[in-house]
Order: structure tokens, then C-alpha cells, then sequence
């Protein structure tokens, strides 16, 4: 399941999708990085943004895309890095000197199985600590969104709402 975060609840939860993955009851955020190909191939990185990531060090990831070309649209997920936000900063990262440890599609999904990759995440509780140290405040429709579908098993037919404006 895909939670994409509009630019409001970016500002707080620094990523563009926040992912759970069913199986594992797992979460990840993503922040996606498009190539320049200026010069040499990078990804440029913000100081500021950075910094918040790395609040999330824990279940946070850049996208580093390899995508060079429209017709790569079909292949996207495999032309891309996994790069864990833990990483000392940077202003760019470059395709060639990338010597940092990431994944790839294959290997992040491995992860994830494997627990090396996301957060488990089973109650509301879960969640709200995941999502520290954001503001809580400004983030309702993560609250409202990705919590009540959280915790659906769409397999087993089981649906747990949790809700304490009730």
C-alpha cells in the first residue's frame, strides 16, 4: 500500500510515499531523487531536507533514479538506488563515486523480508512513533489516512480501526 504525502505533510514527514508493506507489517518512506546529467551524473541533496530525513534514519530511504530516458518508464524500479537517509550529507551524489552501501530493487525487497529493510509497525502506537519526532499537529491527514488502512489484512478479510476522536 502507497501513501503519498502532499507538500503540507512534507514538510513534517520528509518523504514523497510512505510505503506498508503487508506481509511484514513494515513500513518505509521514500524520497525520490531525479539524475542531473549535467557534467557528471548526481543526484543533488538538500542540507535542510537531509537533516529531517535523517529524524527517520530507522525506515528512511532516497530513490535515487537511473531513469535517463521516457521509455525507461517500464523498468523505472530496477534503474534506481535505495540509499539508506543515515548517510553523512552531501551536496550531490555522484552515479560513479557512489561508494556508500544501497540496494537495489531486488536486494531492498530482500531486506524488507528480511528485517534489515523498514520498520515493523502492528498499533497506532507503532505508527505514532515511527512518525517521531514530527509535530503531530500537522500531520492529520497522515493520521487519517495512513493509520486506518494501516492496519487492514485485506488477505484475512480483517479490518482494525482504530480511532480515539471516537
Amino acid at each position: 500500500m502507497t501513501f503519498p504525502l502532499s507538500q503540507i505533510a512534507e514538510n513534517t514527514v520528509p518523504f514523497d510515499f510512505v510505503f506498508l508493506e503487508q506481509s511484514t507489517c513494515k513500513m518505509f518512506g521514500l524520497q525520490y531523487k531525479a539524475l542531473y546529467r549535467n557534467g557528471q551524473d548526481h543526484w543533488p541533496l538538500s542540507q535542510l531536507q537531509h537533516e529531517r530525513l535523517r529524524a527517520f534514519h530507522d525506515w528512511g530511504y532516497y530513490c535515487l533514479s537511473e531513469v535517463t530516458s521516457p521509455m525507461d518508464y517500464k523498468i523505472a524500479i530496477h534503474r534506481a538506488r535505495f540509499v539508506p537517509v543515515s548517510l553523512n550529507f552531501e551536496p550531490r551524489l555522484y552515479a560513479n563515486r557512489l561508494d556508500m552501501r544501497y540496494y537495489r530493487w531486488g536486494g531492498f525487497i530482500a531486506g524488507l523480508e528480511g528485517c534489515t529493510v523498514g520498520r515493523r509497525v502492528a498499533t497506532r502506537q507503532d505508527v505514532e512513533q515511527a512518525l517521531r519526532p514530527a509535530d503531530r499537529d500537522y500531520i492529520e491527514e497522515v493520521d487519517r489516512y495512513l493509520v486506518d488502512v494501516f492496519l487492514a489484512n485485506l488477505q484475512e478479510r480483517r479490518l482494525l480501526h482504530l480511532d480515539d476522536r471516537l
